[in-house]
C-alpha cells in the first residue's frame, strides 16, 4: 500500500523455478529411507511442491491401494512417479512420467488369423 492507503501497482508474480526449490520433510527420519518406502515419502500433496496432486499415484492412494506398484500404474494414464533407483539411505531416483496411452493387448482370437481371408476362401 502507499502512503495514501490505496494499494500501489501490483508485482508481477514470479514463476517459481523448480531447480531453485529443495523439498524435505523433517517428520521422516532420513537414515529409515529405503527403496521400499521412497515413494511414499515423496507423494505427499500440500507438502512436496514436486508431487502433483492429480497424479495416477494420487488416485491409487484414493482408491485405498496401500501398495502403488508398477503393475496397477500400468493400467492407468496419467502422471506417474516410480522409484527407479535407491542407494539407501541418501540416495532415491524418483522418476516422473507421462504415459497418454498405453498399448492394449488383447488374448481372443481374430477371425482373420492365419491367412484366411474376409470370405473364407
Amino acid at each position: 500500500m502507499s502512503g495514501d492507503g490505496q494499494a500501489g501497482p501490483a508485482e508481477p508474480s514470479r514463476e517459481v523455478d523448480m531447480f531453485e526449490l529443495s523439498w524435505s520433510d523433517p517428520r521422516f527420519p532420513v537414515q529409515e529411507l529405503s527403496a521400499h518406502n521412497a515413494l511414499h515419502y515423496f507423494c505427499q500433496p500440500g507438502i512436496n511442491p514436486f508431487y502433483d496432486r492429480t497424479s495416477s499415484n494420487e488416485r491409487l492412494k484414493q482408491m485405498n491401494h496401500q501398495i502403488i506398484d508398477a503393475e496397477r500404474l500400468e493400467m492407468m494414464t496419467g502422471k506417474e512417479y516410480v522409484v527407479v533407483f535407491s542407494q539407501p539411505p541418501v540416495l532415491h531416483l524418483i522418476q516422473v512420467s507421462t504415459p497418454f496411452a498405453r498399448p492394449m493387448l488383447f488374448a481372443r482370437s481374430c477371425p482373420f488369423s492365419r491367412g484366411t481371408s474376409a470370405t473364407g476362401a
